[in-house]
């Protein structure tokens, strides 16, 4: 064993039988002589060769002689001769390897990242506590993964890896060179070519060839660019050489400052993706951190330009969040609130647009990695599909399988209609694509949590062109038998609908079964035109409509070929009599289906047509017309007219394009880009669902920096008059009357501004802001609700002194809560009462304790486990009597009832563990959460689990955040906690609060609001008034004060 793994104690051999079957079939081929594999050091070579040796007992070693199997590992090469029978070499990167290569022999690298050894390596660490942990850092190495287990701490595994680079040291006839190259490999940002190495260190390309000879071995080489084979290693070296790092990364920086004037002058790839990265380094590794140089980058023309280029935008992101962490190391509030703002806004800014244009240029694997910056995971979901369907059409099929595994990953919450119907035409077309993935494919379409969303996917799947008939008869059995059944005329619509469109697609056997039999009854024209006149007197369009499809249906299934032109005419021109959005919709869906049903005959194109120049003279709104004309021109083609059909998706696609609501475009957009992944354009329809992205993540507007200019507001004139206190409140009343979007809303608002102006001394403005927030409360209607903002009011007009209006104010709650006819709602509002009692030390409170306790007991289990009235209650418990009591229920609560089913089961579970935290039980909470299977409900436990953890350790909660699933939920735990960390007082929690804010800052940079929810928290920590106004002049919030104008004596 090598003497940087004895550490490690021998294991059982695992997995590697990719490898043997390889071996197998190389033994059978007689064309090849000698296998040479190379890989890193820590891949098992020496394992594989033990192994090869167990499984074939005849096989001998190089120095054993000549075999029908040689086996030779780290061999000597000089002089190597191949025997008459097969040779199979096992060795680390060398030069000298090449000189092998010829007629009959095999030279491959195995790569540790690999998906089957990576499959092998997840097998070998399965049992272990860190196995996850562990397979995360290793890169796939097995000797680094046996270390990082095996190792107490993480030095030791730096040891060990440094008597790896100390190995080969020793054979360097220049060490002291070898050493620092290596240093810089180990400190570079990526692979380094030979002549960077020259440029970089300032000498000979000769002398940087001898020294990196004996390093091969440590190193992976492509082409001539070297890098350490792990990163571990590259940490183990900057350990040992730690002081040799400034002037490394200063010799890096010195070049490009020396070799390019300006940024616009620099065209050295390197330089953009990792100048930061040394100017970074070279801060943290000086004898004095100075983070100038790293500003000097960051907030100059550097990152401007290096957007510029195009494709940079991850590299920019990665950057400022260096710059962000820098400045909160220092404390550098300007630079804080500055990069802070920057990162949500240049990446809203740029990303969905710069995906695009990357798409389009083919370059899927740069395209993916912007699609993994998007935040929102609806939206990441569509941009993975998209690139794995260009990778599909691409015949990118390795690339395509890697996108899809990603893109199941993805944890998607309720998707609005349309973009859901896109997402389904994306899955049709990849079903047909990549069947080996069926079974992935089609789990994407079922995970959604409301089930009628589910079975909608999957009808509407069955209905789409080109698939198998053994998959679209199995999806649309699963889809009805998932349906939410309504009465039985929805079901009939339903199965109706169903079975004209399978008509349309030809499949007529399948549609008899979900329509009945293929012909009707006969019907003359006379019947027709007088059923068609009593239809249109009917005064429901619903039923109205209902009547005038299934005269349709009965003339396409008759076939009259006299008049069946008029007929088509007169139904055709009968949808204008309609008035609902609905029935214009479902009407020309069902027609043109029914159009369809004829086939390519004159009928069939005459009636498109009709509807086609209906919806254009019809008044309709511009999104309810582009989808009409959309699904048109699906008629078109599948009846044979594809000239036809794009000149209508194109007017479709214009529609929607030209929309300027929102909300309006994004649907129109989707339902556009779904009917052109029908008509087998995919490249149009890819570059319609790309627009949809950018319209999903608008470039920002204005600012979002509301809460920063209301705290900058408030501490820059806390100290000033109570006339410039009022002012920073806003005391126009005009203002204050907007503020929030609901009476909840305001009310708080203006509570929270009343408590700040009594802070400040000024009682008759604190009044006049009390007597509005009640003003507001009085506006709500929920009883729980105007309880819970009346005790609030309550406790601020006990705090001012006013203890009339505080008696009131609890009287009046009382009376609004005896009227709450839901017991534990009125319960949660009682635990309010409580709340305002216990601010005045009523006595009265601990009877209420009792009340609530015996109420909570009384009604259901699901009910009080979801209900916020017992971890609310539970501070205010101060007798020991009643918090035996509140432990009782809790154990109560443990218990789950049989009777739920298993989405009712999580959410009992997400409130058990709610309850959990609140007693402080947190390994009980872990517990909870194991059960629940629900992802949406799994990742709202995660918030609750995340923000309760914080109180007992910041670092806890945090480490959580990560992984929970979803973006909103991300962002609620991050202002809880943000919430927890601002009402924590302890000062030997302070250094934990203020490294748990640092983290906070980098996560919220999703989302502009969030962040700038957390940077109004670091401005409240600042005590600096130079710095607080710094800040203001940088970001805006006080304006820069008026250059001075010489003053200019004219002469008489």
């Amino acid at each position: 064993m090598d003497s940087w793994r004895q550490l490690v104690a021998p294991t059982k051999f695992t997995g590697r039988e990719w490898f043997f079957r390889r071996l197998e079939a190389w033994l059978a081929d007689p064309e090849s002589r000698v296998w040479i594999l190379q890989a890193e050091p820590g891949y098992g070579k020496s394992r594989l060769a033990q192994e090869i040796f167990q499984r074939y007992p005849d096989a001998r070693t190089l120095e054993e002689g000549p075999a029908a199997l040689v086996v030779a590992d780290a061999p000597e090469l000089h002089g190597f001769n191949p025997t008459g029978g097969k040779t199979i070499l096992f060795s680390r990167p060398q030069l000298r390897l090449a000189s092998l290569i010829g007629p009959g022999v095999l030279f491959e690298t195995l790569d540790s990242m690999q998906l089957e050894n990576i499959t092998d390596l997840a097998l070998h660490l399965s049992g272990h506590a860190r196995a996850d942990s562990i397979l995360r850092s290793c890169g796939g190495n097995f000797g680094v993964a046996e270390l990082l287990a095996a190792s107490p701490t993480e030095m030791d595994v730096l040891r060990s890896l440094w008597q790896l680079a100390e190995d080969a040291l020793q054979g360097s006839p220049n060490r002291d060179l070898s050493s620092q190259i290596l240093t810089l490999l180990g400190e570079t940002g990526g692979p380094l070519e030979a002549w960077r190495i020259c440029d970089f260190l300032g000498t000979s390309a000769m002398r940087v060839r001898e020294a990196l000879t004996p390093l091969e071995p440590i190193l992976k080489r492509q082409d001539d660019r070297y890098q350490v084979f792990s990163p571990w290693l590259g940490q183990a070296v900057t350990w040992s050489h730690f002081r040799d790092l400034e002037v490394l990364h200063a010799s890096v920086i010195t070049y490009f400052r020396e070799t390019y004037p300006s940024w616009e002058e620099m065209s050295d790839p390197y330089g953009w993706d990792y100048l930061v990265h040394h100017c970074d380094r070279f801060a943290r590794t000086a004898r004095k951190k100075d983070f100038s140089v790293l500003h000097w980058l960051g907030e100059g023309p550097f990152l401007r330009q290096k957007l510029r280029q195009g494709g940079k935008l991850p590299g920019v992101l990665r950057d400022l969040e260096r710059c962000l962490a820098a400045a909160m190391e220092e404390s550098d509030l300007s630079r804080i609130a500055f990069y802070a703002f920057q990162l949500p806004r240049v990446r809203q800014e740029r990303l969905a647009g710069e995906m695009h244009k990357l798409a389009d240029l083919g370059q899927i694997e740069s395209a993916q990695e912007y699609a993994l910056l998007i935040p929102r995971e609806n939206h990441k979901l569509l941009a993975l599909l998209l690139l794995t369907w260009q990778a599909v059409d691409e015949r990118r099929l390795e690339l395509a399988d890697r996108l899809l595994t990603q893109a199941v990953q993805v944890d998607t919450g309720n998707m609005f209609a349309e973009l859901n119907l896109l997402i389904v035409s994306i899955c049709a077309c990849l079903l047909k694509g990549m069947p080996s993935r069926e079974k992935d494919i089609l789990e994407l379409l079922s995970r959604d949590d409301q089930s009628g969303r589910a079975a909608s996917n999957y009808l509407t799947l069955g209905l789409i062109e080109g698939l198998e008939d053994r998959l679209r008869s199995w999806v649309l059995r699963r889809g009805w038998n998932q349906a939410p059944h309504g009465n039985g005329t929805d079901q009939q619509r339903l199965s109706t609908f169903i079975g004209q469109s399978l008509r349309a697609l030809k499949q007529n056997e399948l549609a008899q079964m979900w329509s009945g039999a293929l012909t009707r009854p006969a019907i003359s024209q006379e019947d027709f035109d007088s059923k068609l006149k009593e239809l249109i007197g009917l005064e429901s369009e619903v039923e109205r409509l209902d009547q005038l499809v299934d005269l349709a249906d009965q003339v396409t299934r008759q076939h009259p070929s006299d008049w069946l032109g008029h007929a088509v005419g007169v139904l055709t021109m009968a949808l204008q009599n309609f008035a609902q959005p609905d029935c214009w919709l479902r009407g020309f869906a069902q027609l043109s289906r029914l159009w369809m049903t004829f086939g390519p005959i004159p009928e069939a194109f005459e009636g498109l047509e009709r509807l086609t120049q209906l919806a254009n003279d019809l008044e309709l709104e511009n999104g309810l017309r582009v989808r009409i004309i959309a699904d048109l021109a699906l008629g078109f083609y599948r009846l044979g007219d594809s000239t036809r059909s794009q000149q209508l998706i194109s007017k479709a696609a214009a529609g929607a394009v030209s929309e300027l609501e929102a909300e309006k475009k994004t649907a129109a957009l989707a339902f556009v880009g779904a009917a052109t992944a029908q008509l087998n354009n995919p490249a149009r329809a890819r570059d319609l669902a790309f627009t949809l992205l950018e319209a999903l993540e608008p470039p920002p507007g204005a600012m979002q920096d509301h809460f920063c200019r209301l705290t900058f507001r408030l501490a820059s004139n806390a100290n000033g008059t109570p006339d410039q206190f009022r002012q920073a409140l806003g005391q126009d009343q005009r203002e204050l009357v907007g503020l929030g979007n609901s009476p909840r809303e305001r009310a708080y608002l203006l509570l929270g501004l009343a408590r700040a102006a009594h802070h400040s001394g000024d009682a008759d403005w604190s009044d006049q802001l009390m007597q509005q927030a009640a003003v507001q409360a009085h506006l709500l209607v929920v009883p729980k609700l105007k309880a819970w903002t009346l005790a609030d009011l309550a406790c601020l007009a006990w705090d001012t002194g006013q203890h009339d209006r505080y008696r009131a104010f609890l009287l009046e709650a009382e009376e609004i809560l005896a009227t709450e006819k839901t017991a534990i709602h009125r319960l949660e509002g009682m635990v309010d009462l409580c709340r305002a009692m216990g601010h005045s030390k009523d006595r009265r409170a601990r009877a209420v304790h009792r009340e609530i306790l015996q109420g909570l007991d009384e009604v259901g289990q699901m009910e009080v486990c979801l209900s916020s009235a017992l971890p609310r209650l539970l501070p205010l418990l101060q007798e020991t009597e009643t918090r035996e009591l509140a432990k009782k229920l809790l154990e109560k609560l443990r218990s789950t009832p049989p009777e739920l089913n298993q989405r009712d089961r999580d959410l009992y579970q997400s409130g058990l563990l709610h309850l959990e935290l609140a007693f402080g039980e947190y390994d009980n909470a872990l517990a909870a959460l194991v059960p629940v299977v629900s992802p949406q409900v799994r990742s709202q436990a995660l918030v609750d689990l995340a923000v309760g953890l914080t109180a007992r350790d910041p670092r806890e909660g945090l480490a959580w955040l990560p992984v929970i699933s979803r973006q909103p939920d991300r962002l609620r735990a991050i202002r809880l906690i943000l919430s927890e960390l601002g009402a924590e007082k302890r000062p030997w929690r302070r250094q934990a609060c203020h490294e748990a804010l640092q983290q906070l800052t980098v996560l919220a940079q999703e989302d502009e609001a969030t962040m700038d929810l957390v940077v109004s928290y670091w401005l409240t920590r600042e005590s600096d008034r130079r710095k607080f106004e710094a800040t203001g002049k940088r970001l805006g919030w006080i304006p820069e004060p008026a250059p001075m104008q010489p003053l200019i004596v004219k002469p008489a």
